[in-house]
């Protein structure tokens, strides 16, 4: 009689036995932990797979395991977003197809993992389609809202940020967007600017974040270069009840304008100087201060709207050697912003937000959105561009995620919504009317917000906020950026 010990399965089998009576059952014994053992290590798992691909995709997609490059055919949502559903080991690698072994995405690693999935098919394999748009800002606003997790209020934002650093840069970034704000006292009638700091600051609506320190924002612009990441500087004004309700800083109607201009001027004064001490790439004069800038306005028709910013630029121009530009909105064909302003002649860039609807209805196809954005550059666009012999930057792009977002301009949507594949069709569109339109020089998408690590948002899928991350339009967006060569 032996003792055989048997190890399997992270348990000690001791069995004593006859070799001629019990060895069957001692090779069952450790048969059986080995089975089990193999089942653990292939647990299959329910994925749920979006992805978007090129426009010159044609055909269908599928999802392609090993050898198979038609494992699964995807369900064709629009003219560039597909998804499917299927159960895979834990793991597994895969990648998409167009249906063959030769028409696979160019090289990249996925895994399965579970859950929801969002992917972007830069190119497919032997396609190798180039587009080129020299000095292209392929940018993101970064957000650190006052009432986000991550908060220039709360203080808690440089790593979170830096985070957001590298994870922009892997998708094809080349800029970013920081937005210092200084405050209007005592309210859209006022004529002082200040910095409220994080230990004053009283804003309750969650529109506006407390004033980041100047070491801070030095911080953050250090780090962005340190990730060859280009810096647009824009530094807002507001009054600190911001809200619902409120007026403000595209309201404004100081009692004082000689007083309000004059503290103004002390304001973007202090951040030029930081810019220029910084190598700031490009820098702000101004941010949506409609009823200060545009001639067409009722309010303050009496101050000299245009002589007064010519006067701001070249204060700033005396601080700051770099770009200069004034970003406003276009909300409607009819009345566009940027083409109200009548100092762009002063500036080096003309800082255009794209807002403007391109759409009638919910759900449009993208070749007719981008049939819309097209005409929106061809009549509004290139006409100013040309006037002025200026390119044109998109200091802010972004829509909301509902089912009829591109219909709207932003601000004015539903309490609900989560239509995320209404938000990216109505990227891609613009994209695609852009792509060779050679005077239009970049694209700062609002919003990219900062996130505490290891935090889930369930509410990406449900609200109809303009944030793009963890959804189908940040992968739109990757998609773009990828490709885009500047």
């Amino acid at each position: 009689m032996k003792t055989l010990i048997l190890q399997n399965c992270g348990l000690n089998w001791c069995i004593r036995l006859v070799l001629t009576s019990f060895t069957v059952l001692a090779l069952t014994v450790s048969i059986g932990c080995k089975a089990a053992e193999e089942t653990k290590s292939k647990q299959t798992i329910d994925i749920n797979l979006t992805v978007t691909v090129p426009y010159w995709t044609s055909g269908h997609v599928y999802l392609g395991v090993g050898d198979n490059p038609t494992y699964l055919k995807l369900e064709k949502v629009n003219e560039v977003i597909y998804n499917g559903t299927t159960r895979l080991e834990k793991g597994t690698p895969y990648y998409y197809s167009e249906g063959t072994g030769n028409t696979r995405e160019v090289s990249t690693k996925r895994n399965a993992n579970g859950g929801k999935i969002f992917d972007a098919v830069i190119d497919w394999a032997g396609f190798n389609k180039k587009i080129v748009k020299k000095d292209f800002q392929k940018s993101f606003y970064i957000g650190a809202c006052h009432a986000c997790g991550v908060s220039y209020t709360k203080g808690n934002f440089i790593e979170p940020i830096k985070q957001s650093y590298d994870e922009i840069k892997k998708l094809g970034g080349n800029w970013v967007n920081l937005v210092p704000v200084w405050f209007i006292k005592p309210d859209y009638r006022g004529n002082e600017l200040k910095p409220i700091y994080a230990s004053e600051f009283k804003g309750t609506s969650g529109w506006i974040h407390a004033t980041i320190s100047d070491n801070d924002l030095v911080t953050l612009i250090k780090e962005a270069h340190a990730r060859s990441l280009k810096v647009y500087l824009a530094p807002h004004v507001a009054p600190e009840n911001w809200g619902p309700g409120v007026k403000g800083k595209g309201e404004l109607e100081p009692t004082d304008p000689n007083k309000f201009f004059a503290s103004y001027k002390n304001f973007i004064g202090h951040y030029a100087r930081i810019a220029e001490q910084n190598g700031v790439e490009m820098f702000s004069v101004g941010n949506e201060l409609d009823t200060l800038t545009q001639e067409d306005l009722r309010q303050n028709q009496s101050i000299g709207k245009t002589a007064r910013w010519r006067d701001v630029i070249a204060s700033v121009r005396n601080q700051y050697k770099g770009k200069l530009t004034y970003s406003v909105s276009c909300i409607e064909e009819r009345r566009c912003g940027p083409a109200i302003i009548k100092f762009w002649d002063d500036l080096d860039v003309i800082g255009w937000e794209w807002y403007t609807p391109i759409a009638k209805e919910a759900h449009e196809p993208i070749t007719s959105m981008k049939q819309n954005a097209s005409r929106i550059i061809a009549n509004l666009m290139k006409p100013l561009s040309e006037k002025y012999n200026k390119p044109i930057v998109l200091t802010e792009i972004g829509w909301e995620a509902y089912p009829d977002a591109g219909a709207h301009t932003y601000g004015v949507g539903p309490a609900k919504g989560g239509d995320r594949i209404e938000q990216a069709s109505c990227y891609e569109a613009v994209f695609q009317a852009i792509e060779n339109e050679d005077f239009i020089k970049g694209m700062h998408i609002w919003t990219w917000q900062a996130y505490l690590e290891g935090a889930e948002y369930p509410w990406i899928w449900t609200d109809p906020v303009n944030e793009v991350r963890f959804s189908i339009t940040e992968k739109e967006i990757t998609k773009w950026y990828s490709k885009i060569e500047d």
